[in-house]
């Protein structure tokens, strides 16, 4: 009887500790990474980049290399992965300015971005690196691809983001700085 008993509870943990990991699981995946100011920021790789267009095609870099920059758009997004409401968009014209929305944006669409375009995103509304900024340098013609958290430094063939890091930049943009080249 006793066997039998610790069966039981042993069968009944197994389930609520499978139920409690697949219901946490989906929140875990959504959540920002969290850097210690000591900590090496996660690298990620060109076989994590996904490059799509409108319906979901991937799309070869030949059809990227186009000189015009008519359909560029870098648009910042409330939420984490380019989710929720859009906070600003920008066309294909330099910008240097305040955030539409100030302390809002949290995540930014890369859609046609030529070559060689540098984005800056600042906690300081004067673009002041004595808090919390990215720099992202765009290496090769972007279609579409979705920066999803401005709190971690990305190293690709396709982008270059530096973080620099003092009390967290999602949801605290103030200023950004989009130069595209001549």
């Amino acid at each position: 009887m006793k066997k039998q008993k610790t069966s039981w509870i042993l069968l009944i943990a197994l389930v609520a500790g499978t139920a409690l990991y697949f219901f946490l699981k989906p929140k875990m995946e959504e959540m920002p990474p969290i850097l210690v100011d000591d900590e090496q920021p996660k690298e990620i790789k060109d076989s994590e980049i996904k490059e799509t267009d409108d319906e979901g095609r991937t799309t070869s870099q030949n059809d990227l290399d186009t000189k015009t920059n008519e359909g560029t758009r870098i648009v910042f997004y409330e939420g984490n992965g380019c989710d929720q409401d859009v906070v600003q968009s920008i066309g294909n014209k330099n910008f240097d300015g305040r955030a539409q929305k100030n302390d809002e944006a949290r995540s930014v669409n890369l859609i046609q971005v030529p070559k060689g375009t540098v984005i800056k995103v600042y906690d300081n509304p004067k673009g002041k690196e004595n808090d919390d900024f990215a720099i992202i340098l765009v290496k090769k013609k972007i279609f579409n691809y979705c920066i999803r958290t401005f709190e971690q430094s990305i190293y690709s063939s396709n982008i270059e983001m530096n973080y620099t890091r003092k009390n967290g930049l999602d949801g605290k943009i103030s200023k950004i700085v989009v130069h595209y080249p001549e």
